[in-house]
């Protein structure tokens, strides 16, 4: 123990491998988990995560310091998935997840939205909501993964009482949390309840629209955001331009185009790509090529 303590204060790795291996050689298991919990520290604190894991899977007693040093390990490197691994591994109750702090990134928000976010993915939304609750400093992206599980899960009831609690906590509600549903009728309740809605939020509702094949719907919000005064951007005339052309509605294609003339957008890539597809399916070749014309750089798609 007086050595392993030696090299534990030098940082000597090397000595404390030797060390642990000649235990493991000889099968000698300490009584207690301190001594095996030094070395998993010491492992983890000079990088040596391989180590440390072998250590840790090996070890007869282990406790919440053991725990603590491999989660705290994989946390700082944002070794998300390995985190994952070893959480599932915990008997998951309060009475130990309570305990467990993750040394150093306890305000790291970035690490416990991880977490959440992993969890939600896997659909193991009660893990994902024990660690959503106890993220000491939520931005919108934590609220988001929470919000975007339980949407997954069909879970439409949570995800409303999440957004409102938003709301009450006086959190702006972003574009994500508008479109994070897959069921874009939610997202259109969602985004109803923003008060005040940039260009960001209404484009990334058009976008929502445009993408589950509501072409329609997508005009008819363009037209509201035209007449709430706000002014869209390339990535609103493209998608609405792509709403136009597959509906081969020419029309309707021809006024966002003007719109795009009198509001003085750029002829972006973007926006002139979407332009000259909906003329072509239009059978207008005329305008595909003047807005073909238009291109600053041409790629092979046009």
């Amino acid at each position: 123990m007086r050595h392993v303590l030696h090299c534990i204060r030098a940082n000597d790795f090397v000595q404390a491998n030797r060390l642990q291996s000649h235990m493991q050689l000889h099968l000698f298991q300490p009584k207690f988990s301190f001594i095996h919990n030094q070395l998993l520290h010491l492992f983890a604190k000079c990088g040596k995560l391989s180590y440390a894991r072998d250590l840790f899977d090996n070890m007869t007693h282990i406790d919440i310091y053991s725990w603590n040093s491999l989660l705290s390990s994989y946390a700082k490197l944002g070794l998300v998935e390995d985190l994952r691994t070893v959480f599932d591994q915990m008997p998951f109750h309060d009475s130990i997840h309570e305990r467990v702090v993750i040394v150093g990134c306890a305000d790291n928000t970035f690490v416990w939205n991880a977490i959440t976010g992993v969890y939600a993915k896997y659909g193991d939304i009660h893990r994902a909501r024990w660690f959503f609750d106890r993220t000491t400093y939520k931005n919108v992206v934590s609220w988001n993964l929470m919000i975007s599980g339980y949407v997954k899960l069909g879970n439409h009831d949570k995800c409303f009482q999440l957004f409102n609690k938003m709301k009450l906590l006086d959190l702006k509600p972003d574009q994500v949390t508008a479109s994070i549903c897959r069921h874009v009728d939610d997202a259109r309740r969602m985004f109803s309840e923003i008060p005040r809605k940039d260009e960001i939020c209404w484009t990334k509702m058009i976008v929502g629209y445009a993408q589950n094949r509501r072409e329609d719907d997508a005009l008819m919000l363009f037209g509201d955001m035209l007449h709430g005064d706000v002014r869209p951007d390339i990535y609103t005339i493209s998608s609405v331009v792509s709403s136009c052309a597959k509906l081969a509605s020419l029309c309707h294609g021809q006024v966002v185009d003007g719109k795009v003339i009198v509001m003085s957008v750029d002829h972006s890539m973007l926006v002139s790509s979407a332009l000259v597809d909906l003329y072509c399916k239009c059978a207008v070749t005329l305008d595909a090529w003047r807005n073909f014309g238009t291109m600053p750089i041409r790629n092979m798609i046009t």
